[in-house]
């Protein structure tokens, strides 16, 4: 199994890392947001592994999370009024799907490899 790339990688960080602030901000989300935000966390954490084994449904697997992140920060926003974290998080959700030809390419690339003969 050789190492995932480069852009894989940054990906993987980036969805570890998003997952921690959801963690850490945890204590200031109001009570019926909590477990959503949980299930997020837990998500995008399983998202990340996924991409770093390059498992062959992770370009889905990282599509739901950015559907799912992009549904939160509308949500919240229509809930409870935009601010610049929700208002960024719809944008980086929507940059998000920017990346998915990369992750279908680099799947796709190992796909073939598994399937030629040596």
């Amino acid at each position: 199994m050789k190492a995932p790339s480069g852009e894989l990688t940054f990906w993987a960080v980036v969805l570890f890392g998003a997952a921690i602030f959801a963690i850490v901000r945890l204590p200031t989300t109001t009570a019926q947001f909590q477990m959503i935000r949980l299930a997020l966390a837990a998500v995008m954490a399983v998202g990340a592994v996924l991409l770093l084994i390059r498992f062959r449904w992770s370009p889905e697997v990282f599509v739901a999370i950015v559907v799912f992140l992009l549904g939160w920060g509308v949500a919240r926003g229509v809930a409870e009024g935009f601010t610049g974290i929700r208002i960024g998080l719809i944008v980086s959700a929507v940059s998000m799907f920017f990346v998915y030809p990369t992750l279908c390419r680099e799947v796709r690339n190992k796909w073939v490899a598994e399937e030629s003969p040596d």
